[in-house]
Parts: C-alpha cells; structure tokens; sequence
C-alpha cells in the first residue's frame, strides 16, 4: 500500500504563520499461518502502518519542554512509520476451550506524547515495544461466548531507555458475548490497567 498526506497549515497561536508539504509512506503487510495438527496453528504476522506528523512540525513553533527533553525529537516533518511483527500459536481442541499465545515487538519511528504543558502533541525519538498476549475463550453453549485475556508491554524509549509516558505495562479483561439466531449480539466487556509510567 503507498500512502500519502498533504498538510497545509496556518498557525494562528504562532503569528499566522503558513506551511505545507506533501509525504508519503510504502505499507507493505504479510501474514503466514501454518497448521501443525488440525486443533493446533502458527502464525507470523509483519505490517507496517504510518502517522503524518504534527501540522505545527511544518512551522517554526517550538514549545517549552518539561521533563521528557532527552527525548525529544529534532528532526524535519516526515511520516512517523511503525513496524509491527508478531509470532504465536492458536490451539483450540474443543468448542469448549481455546487458546492464543503470541509475542509481539513494535518499533515506532517517532513516538508522539500529549504534553500538558504546552498542551500539543510532542514528536518524541523513536520507541520500541516488546510484549506478549495470551487469550482463553470458551463457548459453553452455542449462543455464548466467554474470553479473558492479559497482555503485558515493555514500551521504552531506543536512545534514553525511558519508559514511554502513558503505555501501561500490564492490561487484560474478561469478556461475555451472547448472539442471537437472527445474528444480533449483545455482550459486556471488564478491563483493567496497570497504573502507567
């Protein structure tokens, strides 16, 4: 896939001052799955996704920074591009009882953080993310369907090794979902989170 993004921007907190410029970004995805038995499957998974960078980026704003200076970001506006692979298993024996195990690593090339302060999104370095998930679900009756699930990410910046602001470490919930003959459904989800750094 090739994206592309134009932004034209009038900063009206910053003396009116006008930018534009156009970027581009290549999105290749693939995923591969492989059946060891018929209850048991593999899977690896690659994409790459993208995000235009702030409109200020293209004028000459440059906000006060606090605390977060070791990691802030100095270069031209550009795509921010972010690779994602994965690597996990599917076993599902029953109807009953399934299960999903995978580990995952995502790599961001400019992270992007709300700064109160200034109150604008900031344009940090680069940040990289390493985690696992695991899901259970069960389908006890036809109509019902029961999942839990935990994922737990090590989301840090590459250069400083400081912890990403706001990605909590340690998130997971349980979950019902009740379908009805004529393919309406209803469920309800409980999730928790981890305080975040």
């Amino acid at each position: 896939r090739l994206d592309i993004a134009h932004v034209s921007v009038r900063d009206r907190l910053n003396d009116d001052t006008e930018a534009s410029g156009t970027l581009t970004a290549l999105s290749p995805r693939s995923t591969a799955e492989l059946e060891v038995v018929p209850t048991l499957r593999l899977f690896a998974a690659y994409g790459r996704g993208f995000r235009p960078p702030e409109a200020r980026s293209f004028t000459s704003f440059d906000p006060e920074r606090t605390g977060i200076s070791d990691d802030v970001s100095s270069g031209e506006p550009g795509m921010t591009l972010a690779d994602a692979f994965e690597l996990g298993t599917r076993w599902n024996p029953t109807r009953y009882l399934g299960a999903r195990l995978s580990g995952f690593a995502t790599f961001i090339e400019r992270e992007s953080v709300f700064d109160h302060v200034s109150g604008i999104n900031l344009e940090l370095n680069s940040t990289r993310r390493l985690g696992t998930e695991l899901e259970l679900r069960s389908t006890p009756i036809s109509w019902l369907l029961l999942s839990a699930d935990a994922t737990y990410v090590d989301a840090r910046f590459v250069e400083s090794g400081n912890p990403v602001a706001f990605v909590p470490p340690l998130a997971g919930g349980i979950r019902a979902i009740v379908t009805h003959d004529s393919g309406v459904r209803a469920g309800v989800r409980f999730a928790g989170i981890a305080s975040r750094p």
